[in-house]
């Protein structure tokens, strides 16, 4: 492995609140964050995954408003080494999507008016105003 990037992988649990049409709450999925080098898509020089309408279509199938969500939406990344960051946490930015990507920042809640838990290094993200997810650090 001489001269390689050293990888490996973080994974990210993820669970929909909120959906047009109250479509699939409460369904869950699991994503991996791949550690490399050099990124050709972002300068993120750390754990990352562009998110897009395939990802959440091989995550959770097929629903209204699907195609709201662009190719490459969001960009999903934990920096576990800079000041003044939370180490293990989880953050996006907005990958130049169509339709943009929100950060939700009151407690969403499912259906049955319960809420959502969320915890102190989770992020809930809406994506395209069709479809919010919520996203954990799983390791």
């Amino acid at each position: 492995m001489d001269g390689q990037p050293l990888e490996h992988n973080l994974w990210v649990d993820v669970v929909v609140v909120n959906s047009r049409n109250k479509w699939g709450l409460g369904k869950t999925g699991k994503f991996k964050l791949t550690d490399s080098n050099y990124s050709t898509e972002t300068d993120w020089n750390g754990p990352y995954r562009t998110l897009g309408r395939m990802d959440i279509f091989s995550l959770f199938g097929d629903f209204d408003g699907l195609e709201n969500i662009s190719r490459k939406h969001v960009l999903i990344f934990r920096c576990p080494h800079f000041k003044g960051v939370d180490k293990g946490k989880i953050y996006f930015e907005d990958h130049y999507s169509k339709n943009g990507t929100n950060e939700v920042k009151e407690r969403p809640l499912f259906s049955d008016g319960e809420s959502v838990y969320v915890g102190p290094n989770d992020i809930v993200v809406s994506l395209g105003g069709v479809l919010t997810l919520m996203m954990s650090n799983s390791d």
